[in-house]
């Protein structure tokens, strides 16, 4: 272990960063340049096999030209007081790993993400780079929203050596090869034999970029399910898993993954690299019109997924709510999947189309006021035995004001506001049709207005407060407590 202020060609060592199969890594600041860089050291036995540094070295040196936002620099590599090191850049964030098994985000921004990915990975496979242990562990989200792929071309340093033209065929001869040394050996860290691919996972020589395409898919599905497809309790269970078994269907873990992601995932996870997208770029296109379909679909209020269970795609979800009614899934206005109830859905398309709704109000007014002046006036020209067949009844009789009617989802009841206590104060009442006197369900000095009823009839949503000072509301429509839901 290296100390801090410990020097290394013209990097300083200022804290240990970790330790993994490939090393200890260490944050360092450049002295030249005044910057901070992660500075990788590599295992003694790693850095004595020349031929397999050489041809690390000549695909790092590749990698680290191709200068693409989504894969982290490559800044040097070398070798100072017996100690083999590369310089890379320091990325301020948390891995992939730790972004998907922690807080709840939106399936739009996870789709950004593998985007960016799937967009570091086209550009290395142009050059001729693979990566050949992609995982979660190895990509980056920084601060900025940008992700970031690690450690192109490390895999190179570890990869079981075959006799050339030796193709290791059958599984089990490829795991005791890997099972004969060390359990600590490099690139030998539990859970990377999970996204390898089954060319890997069986020692084949031709590996393509096709392999990486498979490592996605293996990501994306744990993304999507917080489960790993191929899942083992030793290393050889799971490299089985990879080359002999189907991964289980994505809506066992999350009924609310949009189908189309769910035949991306199946594409990339083919056993048969001729079966999978041939390049990445193909998967990113995709990806990339998913994202701005969902995007699309929130937009317009009409992106309503199938019901979902408490272990789904959002983490921490106890998939209860709190106002009760029918539970449905709903992607928000952020693209999230979310469980919720039919009121608070309609408050959140209230709350999306805000402006939208202003408009209709006014539209709406603007026709009846039209219609009304052409009744009147065709009213005055017809006999009286038209007149005689049609009934006009009013549903109210107060001299107040009136606004805002919503009739039910059955045609029973309609709700409306109402100044019954004062010229400004509106309140939210219900009444049934054709009989009974409004019920008043809120009594609160603040203004409401825009009363509009849940899908299944059992609760009210509304509009309370003037100015900057607004907020939706649910309520039952038989009365009770009220909830508030957001802020207008």
């Amino acid at each position: 272990m290296l100390k801090p202020e410990e020097q290394i060609g013209r990097f300083r060592i200022r804290f240990s960063l970790g330790v993994g199969g490939m090393g200890e890594v260490y944050l360092a600041e450049d002295l030249h340049l005044e910057r901070n860089v992660a500075l990788k050291i590599l295992p003694g036995e790693v850095a004595q096999n020349t031929d397999r540094m050489q041809r690390f070295i000549r695909e790092a040196k590749t990698a680290s030209a191709l200068n693409h936002p989504n894969i982290a620099h490559i800044y040097e590599i070398g070798k100072d007081k017996g100690v083999n090191f590369i310089a890379m850049e320091y990325i301020e964030g948390k891995s992939l790993h730790a972004k998907i098994h922690g807080a709840p985000f939106a399936l739009t921004e996870l789709l950004k993400y593998f985007g960016q990915v799937a967009d570091g990975l086209a550009k290395a496979h142009a050059a001729g780079v693979g990566h050949r242990d992609l995982k979660p562990d190895n990509i980056m989200i920084s601060t900025d929203g940008y992700a970031k792929i690690l450690d192109f071309g490390l895999a190179k340093l570890v990869e079981v050596e075959t006799a050339p033209g030796e193709n290791i065929e059958n599984l089990n001869d490829a795991a005791t090869e890997i099972f004969h040394q060390p359990l600590s050996a490099p690139g030998l860290i539990m859970g990377t034999a999970g996204y390898m691919s089954p060319e890997q996972a069986q020692g084949k020589r031709d590996i393509d970029q096709r392999s990486d395409i498979f490592s996605f898919g293996c990501i994306l599905f744990e993304a999507i399910t917080r489960h790993q497809p191929f899942p083992g309790e030793t290393v050889l269970d799971s490299l089985h898993k990879i080359v002999y078994a189907q991964p289980p269907p994505i809506v066992e873990f999350n009924s609310a993954a949009p189908p189309d992601l769910q035949r991306i995932v199946r594409r990339c996870l083919q056993k048969n690299p001729e079966d999978r997208y041939q390049t990445i770029k193909d998967a990113a296109i995709e990806l990339r019109e998913l994202r701005q379909e969902l995007k699309s679909a929130t937009e317009i209020g009409h992106a309503v997924a199938p019901r979902t269970t408490a272990d789904s795609y959002l983490p921490n979800h106890n998939g209860q709510t709190a106002g009760g009614g029918r539970k449905t899934v709903v992607l928000s206005s952020d693209g999230a999947i979310h469980t919720t109830s039919s009121a608070e859905y309609l408050v959140n398309e209230i709350k999306l189309h805000k402006k939208g709704l202003f408009v209709t109000f006014a539209v709406f007014a603007a026709l009846f006021s039209l219609g009304f002046g052409l009744y009147k006036l065709y009213y005055s020209r017809q006999s009286s035995s038209l007149t005689a067949s049609v009934k006009v009844t009013p549903l109210t009789s107060s001299t107040e004001i009136e606004r805002n009617p919503a009739l039910s989802p059955d045609g029973k009841q309609v709700a409306f506001v109402w100044t019954g206590e004062g010229p400004e104060n509106y309140d939210v009442y219900i009444k049934i049709v054709d009989a009974g006197t409004p019920l008043r369900l809120t009594s609160s000095p603040e203004r409401e207005m825009s009363p509009a009823w849940s899908p299944d009839g059992r609760f009210i949503a509304f509009l309370r407060g003037t100015g900057e000072n607004k907020g939706f509301y649910i309520i039952p429509a038989l009365g009770g407590a009220e909830r508030k839901i957001g802020d207008a």
